[in-house]
């Protein structure tokens, strides 16, 4: 079964389960990385910068 013959909704799911549009962002909440289920936290090294890993 391709992604195509998925329900929207499935569908939509997996496109939010693999999403690593977050991976390095810049950000100051974790918040800020939820949008996908991969890279979804916020860590601050060194405490210099932050970012979505």
């Amino acid at each position: 079964m391709a992604l195509r013959d998925l329900p929207v909704n499935v569908a939509e799911m997996k496109g939010k389960l693999f999403d690593t549009s977050t991976c390095g962002k810049r950000c100051n909440t974790r918040s800020e990385c939820q949008e996908g289920f991969i890279c979804s936290n916020c860590v601050t090294f060194a405490n210099l910068f932050s970012q979505c890993v």
